[in-house]
């Protein structure tokens, strides 16, 4: 089941391994930061899938506290959601 992106929520699910973040398609995102220096789009990751060239590795994404890919202006595909594990 997917629920909205909370970040602190997020943190302590994958911390504890009951939730993992995906994007609203369900693709899996391995968080490389959650508080980079970028006030606006301080969480850093890279969405699993998103590169399927040979085997480089998908780029690295970013997205707002709330789990947007374009802030409060659209949705989309890439939009942080935590999915239950448990």
């Amino acid at each position: 089941m997917l629920i909205e992106f909370d970040y602190k929520l997020a943190k302590v699910a994958i911390a504890v391994g009951t939730g993992r973040v995906v994007t609203r398609l369900g693709q899996e995102v391995h968080i490389i930061k959650w508080d980079d220096s970028d006030p606006d789009y301080p969480i850093q990751g890279r969405v699993i899938g998103l590169n399927d060239e040979d085997s480089l590795p998908p780029p690295i994404t970013t997205w707002t506290i709330y789990g947007k890919y374009f802030g409060d202006y659209k949705e989309s595909k890439l939009d942080l959601f935590i999915e239950e594990l448990c």
